[in-house]
């Protein structure tokens, strides 16, 4: 998978035809239906990656109204670093932005500015958060000792932050 393609289908439910067939690419043949459940994953550990779904009235609560016919919205991925403690591989392809799995906080902070939230240095599983990098919302995860990001998020930005 490579990011800059799938960032392309955010938004798109998961009964969209040219999604399914983006999915049938990455190997992937499950198609998401609302199921008591507001967000399903599809996880693909071999390739480092998730694509997270959301339940089209929580997804339009949160980004805005939608007129995509289907349940559950492809809102957001999830990658993995080679220091993740999830078992997945690591995700094999560049990162958006010029991020780097190698970089500690500070250098994240060279490229994205200053984050909206950010937990206290030394923190298990230290966050970082943008609430609206170029239109889009970045979580990073640390790994134990802050030298590398265990895992990356992408999503679109919530509606609350559009400006």
């Amino acid at each position: 998978m490579k990011i800059d393609e799938a960032i392309q289908f955010l938004g798109y439910s998961s009964e969209n035809k040219e999604l399914g067939a983006y999915l049938t690419t990455l190997g992937i043949s499950e198609r998401l239906i609302f199921d008591e459940n507001p967000e399903e994953w599809l996880a693909k550990e071999e390739g480092g990656f998730i694509l997270i779904f959301h339940e089209k009235y929580g997804y339009e609560s949160l980004y805005g109204p939608t007129n995509v016919a289907g349940d559950m919205i492809f809102k957001g991925i999830r990658l993995y670093g080679p220091q993740n403690t999830d078992d997945f591989h690591p995700y094999k392809d560049k990162l958006p932005y010029g991020l780097d799995f190698e970089q500690n906080p500070d250098q994240i902070k060279k490229i994205l500015g200053a984050p909206d939230f950010e937990d206290e240095p030394n923190t298990p599983k230290r966050v970082l958060i943008w609430n609206n990098f170029k239109g889009m919302e970045i979580g990073v995860v640390m790994n134990k000792d802050e030298t590398q990001m265990s895992y990356f998020d992408i999503q679109p930005v919530q509606s609350r932050y559009h400006r």
